[in-house]
């Protein structure tokens, strides 16, 4: 038997599959109110001097990953191989 909370997933799934939109405004309101951003603060300019780069991003990028907080970084792996 499902529970309450797999059930009342599933009627979701139905009533928003056809709106990518709510979907995608859904997971942003989760990481706006995760306690701590899944980037950490000490992070948070490293990341962005990485977006400016002309290059090596891919090679900086990764090095950054690697010295986050273990459960952030693998919250973050898991979503972007989701969103893949």
């Amino acid at each position: 038997m499902l529970t309450g909370k797999v059930t009342e997933m599933r009627e979701k799934k139905t009533t928003f599959e056809n709106e990518p939109h709510v979907i995608a405004n859904m997971i942003k309101l989760f990481f706006r109110e995760m306690e701590e951003p899944l980037c950490q603060a000490e992070h948070f300019d490293k990341f962005r001097a990485i977006s400016r780069k002309k290059s090596n991003k891919k090679d900086f990028l990764k090095e950054l990953i690697a010295t986050m907080d273990p459960a952030n970084r693998d919250t973050l792996m898991a979503i972007t191989a989701f969103m893949n």
